[in-house]
């Protein structure tokens, strides 16, 4: 999108490029994607600057000088101004926001290490009196919108597959694989059984991990204060093939004991045999040959708990308050948001600021340790949802969950980049790099114009 005849250098002509629907980001002649809001249809572009500069827009003439001119656009069509001066050409695509997209703000450059990101606006689905929406979006390293999808059912799953499709993950719904273009490739879900695809792995052979729920009744909840023959949710993890036959399965209430549970949800994240419920507040290493579970980390006291050194925990050792987003790391340590969600244990409250956490664990001393961990300043608590990822460089890129802020944080802690939702109310479920020699800003883009003919 970004093309350049010649150096633009001290040489260049002063230029402005504006819109009448506003500009995301602000305008720079290194800026090569843009959004803008076009209601009713139509903007008016300006472009002004030095005697040397001549613009073109789409496929109309060039001109010269200052010039102001009105296009007519839909939403998720673009238009392109091309602007030249004696330094050389720049392009730069301004693509029309539906009038319901949640307004973005950003701040700073994505590290290299992070293309593209992906993101899901999930809040939506709480306004009272209005059918539940979602987008998911696929922002530049400037924070500018390049990609977006419109459902009617709550997006809450949203990453690349290996082969450079789009996983779109519903709550109680299949797991849709789309390609670039919008069209979907296929829908994973087991055969039988409640589907959840909050969550989903792929495997290297194929299969897809994902959440189950099941029912049962007459469960003693007594010793997490919900009272006796209680109807439950239990977790289940299935393992299944593209036709959605199951390969393997687990069940929570097999393998845990409800009095583990200390915030009483259904919400979980896994990867591979590396399994957090946010529920329980603990991440759990399961056996795939018998499904039994080799170390805890976090959460109650169990005979297969971690011993976790150098971090004070809250309110009995509770290192973890309803984390989100563990992920194995190829040196074998964890990387998850740990949101410090408010725990009430006998009648006493407890919560902390959210933090970013990288955890070192060693099997034979049954121990972890924190490698790093660092919270923001700014962000005094996060209820739900999130994630934290680190990246090869070192640089961490968090969704605060519950809040209207993803940050990319420099190994030295520094904010490199922030992107903010301006409603407070609405925030991603996660933020998810999108790194894939199949999924670039050309393909991107290129499968966004074909959405949108």
């Amino acid at each position: 999108m970004f093309t350049l005849c010649g150096p633009l250098g001290a040489q260049a002509a002063a230029v402005s490029l504006s819109s009448s629907g506003g500009l995301q980001p602000a305008f720079s002649r290194t800026t090569p994607n843009y959004v803008t809001t076009c209601v009713p249809g139509k903007i008016k572009l300006a472009v002004s600057g030095s005697p040397g500069i001549s613009s073109r827009v789409d496929s109309r003439r060039s001109v010269s000088g200052n010039v102001s001119t009105s296009v007519n656009l839909k939403a998720g069509h673009k238009t392109v101004v091309r602007l030249s001066d004696p330094s050389g050409t720049t392009s730069h695509s301004i693509r029309c926001l539906p009038a319901d997209f949640p307004s973005l703000a950003s701040a700073g450059l994505l590290p290299a290490s992070i293309p593209l990101l992906a993101i899901n606006d999930i809040s939506g689905r709480a306004q009272a009196g209005r059918v539940p929406t979602s987008y998911a979006a696929i922002v530049d390293r400037r924070g500018a919108p390049i990609w977006w999808r419109k459902d009617a059912i709550s997006l809450v799953n949203f990453f690349a597959t290996p082969d450079g499709k789009l996983a779109f993950g519903k709550s109680g719904s299949a797991l849709e694989i789309r390609t670039l273009n919008g069209h979907l490739s296929s829908a994973i879900k087991p055969t039988v059984g409640e589907t959840d695809a909050h969550e989903a792995v792929q495997t290297s052979r194929g299969t897809w991990l994902m959440a189950m729920h099941e029912s049962r009744t007459g469960v003693d909840l007594r010793r997490i204060g919900l009272g006796a023959g209680q109807r439950v949710t239990d977790s289940k993890i299935v393992e299944v093939d593209a036709k959605g036959r199951t390969v393997w399965s687990w069940k929570s209430s097999t393998h845990l004991a409800t009095s583990e549970t200390l915030l009483p949800q259904i919400t979980k994240s896994k990867l591979g045999n590396i399994t957090s419920f946010r529920e329980t507040s603990a991440v759990y290493r399961i056996r795939m040959g018998d499904g039994g579970i080799d170390w805890k980390l976090g959460g109650t006291a169990t005979p297969v708990s971690l011993n976790i050194l150098g971090d004070p925990g809250i309110a009995a050792d509770r290192h973890l308050l309803g984390q989100h987003d563990a992920r194995l790391l190829a040196d074998g340590t964890l990387s998850m948001l740990d949101n410090g969600s408010t725990l009430v244990e006998k009648g006493i409250s407890y919560s902390r600021p959210p933090r970013a956490l990288r955890i070192g664990i060693d099997p034979l001393t049954r121990s972890a340790s924190l490698v790093d961990v660092f919270s923001d300043p700014s962000i005094g608590s996060s209820p739900c949802c999130g994630g934290a990822r680190l990246m090869p460089d070192g640089t961490w890129l968090v969704a605060w969950g519950g809040t209207p802020f993803v940050r990319a944080y420099a190994p030295d802690k520094a904010i490199s980049f922030s992107l903010r939702f301006t409603d407070p109310k609405r925030f991603t479920y996660r933020a998810v790099p999108l790194i894939s020699p199949l999924i670039t800003e050309r393909t991107v883009v290129a499968g966004m114009d074909l959405m949108n003919k």
